[in-house]
Protein backbone atom coordinates (compact mmCIF):
# COMPACT_ATOMS: atom_id res chain seq x y z
CA UNK A 1 0.00 0.00 0.00
CA UNK A 2 2.46 2.13 0.51
CA UNK A 3 4.55 1.68 -2.40
CA UNK A 4 1.50 2.95 -4.35
CA UNK A 5 0.81 6.49 -2.66
CA UNK A 6 4.93 6.66 -2.93
CA UNK A 7 4.14 6.39 -7.02
CA UNK A 8 1.23 8.34 -6.89
CA UNK A 9 3.26 11.27 -5.22
CA UNK A 10 5.90 10.64 -7.85
CA UNK A 11 3.92 11.12 -11.04
CA UNK A 12 1.85 13.84 -9.18
CA UNK A 13 5.52 15.71 -9.14
CA UNK A 14 6.43 14.98 -12.39
CA UNK A 15 3.14 15.95 -13.88
CA UNK A 16 3.57 19.21 -11.80
CA UNK A 17 6.64 19.81 -13.22
CA UNK A 18 5.96 18.71 -16.61
CA UNK A 19 2.74 21.20 -16.87
CA UNK A 20 4.94 24.08 -15.22
CA UNK A 21 7.50 24.06 -17.71
CA UNK A 22 5.21 23.94 -20.69
CA UNK A 23 3.03 27.18 -19.06
CA UNK A 24 6.46 28.85 -18.97
CA UNK A 25 7.81 28.00 -22.42
CA UNK A 26 4.36 29.37 -23.88
CA UNK A 27 4.88 32.21 -21.36
CA UNK A 28 7.79 32.95 -23.04
CA UNK A 29 7.51 32.66 -26.65
CA UNK A 30 3.84 33.24 -27.52
CA UNK A 31 2.79 37.13 -28.34
CA UNK A 32 0.78 38.76 -25.40
CA UNK A 33 -1.82 41.49 -25.89
CA UNK A 34 0.14 43.37 -23.03
CA UNK A 35 3.85 42.52 -22.86
CA UNK A 36 3.62 43.53 -19.08
CA UNK A 37 1.48 40.37 -18.75
CA UNK A 38 4.84 38.07 -19.72
CA UNK A 39 6.41 38.79 -16.51
CA UNK A 40 3.34 38.62 -14.26
CA UNK A 41 2.24 35.25 -16.14
CA UNK A 42 5.86 34.05 -15.50
CA UNK A 43 5.59 35.00 -11.49
CA UNK A 44 2.51 33.68 -11.35
CA UNK A 45 3.12 30.48 -12.70
CA UNK A 46 6.29 30.04 -10.97
CA UNK A 47 5.32 30.77 -7.34
CA UNK A 48 2.33 28.77 -7.26
CA UNK A 49 3.27 25.88 -7.97
CA UNK A 50 0.70 23.59 -9.58
CA UNK A 51 -2.28 25.90 -8.87
CA UNK A 52 -0.72 28.96 -10.88
CA UNK A 53 0.07 26.82 -14.62
CA UNK A 54 -3.53 25.37 -14.55
CA UNK A 55 -4.92 29.15 -13.75
CA UNK A 56 -2.78 30.53 -16.79
CA UNK A 57 -3.84 27.46 -18.53
CA UNK A 58 -7.46 28.16 -18.54
CA UNK A 59 -7.12 31.73 -18.98
CA UNK A 60 -4.46 32.16 -22.16
CA UNK A 61 -7.56 32.95 -24.51
CA UNK A 62 -7.99 35.68 -23.15
CA UNK A 63 -4.28 36.74 -22.25
CA UNK A 64 -2.63 35.92 -25.82
CA UNK A 65 -2.40 38.04 -28.48
CA UNK A 66 -3.47 35.40 -31.04
CA UNK A 67 -4.73 32.23 -29.27
CA UNK A 68 -4.53 28.98 -30.36
CA UNK A 69 -7.24 27.71 -32.47
CA UNK A 70 -8.13 31.34 -33.61
CA UNK A 71 -8.09 32.71 -36.65
CA UNK A 72 -4.02 32.93 -37.22
CA UNK A 73 -4.33 36.03 -40.46
CA UNK A 74 -5.92 38.45 -38.03
CA UNK A 75 -3.45 41.41 -37.01
CA UNK A 76 -5.69 43.53 -35.40
CA UNK A 77 -4.25 42.18 -31.79
CA UNK A 78 -0.91 43.40 -32.32
CA UNK A 79 -1.70 47.31 -32.98
CA UNK A 80 -1.69 49.12 -30.13
CA UNK A 81 -5.42 50.75 -29.15
CA UNK A 82 -6.35 54.12 -30.12
CA UNK A 83 -5.53 55.82 -27.32
CA UNK A 84 -2.34 54.93 -26.11
CA UNK A 85 -0.21 58.17 -26.66
CA UNK A 86 2.63 55.89 -26.24
CA UNK A 87 2.51 53.27 -29.17
CA UNK A 88 5.10 54.45 -31.92
CA UNK A 89 3.90 54.61 -35.45
CA UNK A 90 3.84 51.58 -37.61
CA UNK A 91 6.84 52.25 -40.02
CA UNK A 92 6.99 50.65 -43.74
CA UNK A 93 10.82 50.09 -44.45
CA UNK A 94 12.50 51.46 -47.44
CA UNK A 95 12.21 49.43 -50.76
CA UNK A 96 14.95 48.20 -52.17
CA UNK A 97 16.21 47.95 -55.75
CA UNK A 98 15.68 43.68 -56.03
CA UNK A 99 11.94 44.54 -54.40
CA UNK A 100 11.12 45.95 -57.35
CA UNK A 101 10.08 43.42 -60.07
Amino acid sequence: MGIIIVALFFLFAIASIVITIWSVVEIATKPFKKESDKVIWLIVVLLLGLIGPIIYLTQRKNLLANPPGGNNHDDRDYLPPLDDRTARPQVQRPLDDEDYV
